[in-house]
């Protein structure tokens, strides 16, 4: 009786081992050693099976005793190492007796922290199963190592669980984790080999999916294609190359460092910071570091990564209002005044070529000639003195500066005296960057076109660019409800009234017509004033 259950024990061993070779057709993750015929080894099971979360989780890493000197730290991650159980196969397994549980092991388990608690529940759930099922077991012990028992830890159950709370895990530093290569051993601490698993791991996963790119509306596998970081949408390679590849060429660098997905476009572009963004580095949401798009370019397109580089100086260039072109021919590169000169007095003209090393002068744009002072500086007064002086000493002016560059000269004063005339009657500087701005159409919330700051037309005062309304909607403030102050001419539009008496006759019939243009006229305001009230209503009840 006794041979009969044990020959059927082995039947069901045989039959179970068959299954999980089925299910599990990587050797690395399931792996069999079977008994020998005739002898009286058992069958030995191992389980390496990874373990993915059903969603990123928060990981706790607090630190053991002998380590308390560190400071606990905070994971996010959606894969971790694999928990390894070996088991052996009892004779009367699974009729009788329960797999017998040899090794239990994993990166994150501490087998020496709190007499081995964590182990121990995992062998005291794993005998439980066994308990309730009386049966076959192993494929259910596989699958609760890879994701059950991580489901009830972030259910709050087992030494696992977070103590502050559900919904993250919580692990203890080992004592002594460490990596031996065939030179020296070096520690590493649990955090590093949790990122470091876990990057390998999505990684693994992305390139064995498949995904749609957005551009071509194609379905390609994940090998083929990139994952942007700021904001998780997919691409495949050929289609971001070609999309890099247009706008470097055409030198748009905000579009460049934009993500192509409409609707990351339409967020940068509301934020107004695409190539202000780009320029620091940042990776904001729908921006692209310019480091991220070098790893797409590279190392393939050396020649876009150096027009990258380029579009980055000349932005960060353009954005200085001291940035000087290069007056060497064929250069003509933006030279910044360098920081340390900002409070110098005698170097404040001085320029570098970035590009070809070029050293000169900002004001007469001719090779530095300090300590010599640059009489183009002191033109005004050169000019005035020129204006004042009686005939004979303008002779002597001409000889000594030539007559041909003093007139060059009175003409490109009285055209730069004019230009800031009008710039200062018709235009608002910017606030971040010095550039004047003209305001031809529309209200007084701007954005300027070289560093796409908001600010506002009235003051100069520089917006926030996801409020940028709250400015005109502030009680007490000098530009509150001025948002479309200039929009229309004061005369009239305010309600429509007429001039009457006192008038300057400029409402005078003519030719039969003034009567019928006035209220003509009077209805088109009143029209575009409702108009502008709704739109106004709308903009404060959205803020």
């Amino acid at each position: 009786m006794a041979s009969r259950e044990d020959d059927e024990a082995l039947a069901l061993q045989d039959d179970e081992l068959l299954a999980l070779e089925a299910i599990y057709p990587d050797r690395d993750q399931v792996s069999i050693q079977r008994r020998r015929e005739g002898s009286d080894d058992r069958h030995i099971v191992t389980f390496a099976l990874p373990v993915v979360l059903s969603e990123k989780l928060r990981v706790g890493i607090s630190q053991a005793a002998s380590t308390s000197s560190c400071s606990p730290g905070s994971l996010q991650l959606a894969h971790l190492p694999p928990l390894t159980l070996v088991v052996s196969l009892p004779g009367r397994y699974p009729l009788k007796e329960p797999p017998i549980v040899k090794r239990l092991a994993a990166p994150w388990l501490d087998h020496s922290c709190k007499d081995d608690a964590q182990a121990a529940w995992l062998s005291s759930r794993l005998s439980e199963m066994w308990q309730e099922m009386q049966g076959e077991v192993l494929w259910t012990w596989g699958e609760w190592l890879r994701e059950g028992w991580a489901e009830e830890a972030v259910a709050g159950f087992g030494p696992f669980a977070s103590k502050p709370g559900k919904g993250s895990l919580s692990f203890t530093e080992p004592t002594a984790v460490a990596s031996t290569t065939s030179s020296s051993s070096t520690t590493r601490s649990l955090s590093d080999i949790l990122l470091a698993y876990d990057r390998l791991a999505s990684n693994a996963a992305f390139e064995g999916g498949r995904f749609m790119c957005s551009i071509c509306l194609d379905a390609k596998r994940g090998g083929a294609c990139v994952k942007l970081q700021a904001c998780s949408h997919v691409f495949c390679k050929d289609c971001l190359t070609d999309y890099l590849n247009l706008h470097l060429t055409e030198g748009s660098l905000r579009l460049a460092t934009s993500c192509p997905d409409p609707s990351c476009v339409t967020s940068s572009a509301r934020q107004g910071n695409g190539q202000a963004g780009a320029s620091m580095g940042s990776n904001g949401q729908g921006l692209l570091s310019i480091s991220e798009v070098e790893s797409i370019l590279s190392p393939s397109h050396p020649e876009l990564i150096s027009r990258l580089h380029f579009l980055v100086a000349k932005h960060i260039a353009e954005s200085d209002p001291s940035a000087v072109p290069c007056p060497r021919t064929g250069c003509q590169t933006l030279a910044p005044l360098r920081p340390e000169d900002r409070d110098s007095t005698r170097y404040q003209s001085f320029r570098q070529c970035p590009s070809c090393s070029l050293t000169f002068c900002s004001w007469c744009r001719h090779t530095w000639h300090s300590p010599n002072p640059c009489r183009i500086a002191s033109s005004d007064a050169l000019l005035s003195a020129y204006d004042a002086a009686s005939p004979h000493e303008r002779a002597a002016m001409e000889v000594r500066y030539g007559k041909k560059n003093l007139l060059r000269l009175k003409a490109r004063f009285e055209e730069d005296k004019a230009n800031r005339r009008w710039l200062s009657e018709h235009a608002t500087p910017c606030p971040h960057c010095s550039s004047p701005v003209e305001k031809t159409v529309g209200c007084n919330h701007m954005i300027c076109s070289k560093c796409q700051a908001h600010f506002c037309y009235l003051c100069g005062t520089r917006l926030n660019a996801a409020r940028p309304y709250q400015h005109f909607n502030t009680p007490g403030a000098g530009c509150y409800n001025r948002l479309f102050d200039g929009l229309l001419p004061a005369s009239g539009a305010a309600g429509g009234e007429d001039e009457g008496e006192g008038g300057d006759g400029e409402e005078e019939d003519v030719a039969g017509e003034g009567a019928e243009r006035r209220e003509a006229r009077r209805r088109d305001q009143e029209e575009h004033l409702l108009a502008l009230a709704a739109i106004q209503a709308a903009w404060e009840d959205e803020l």
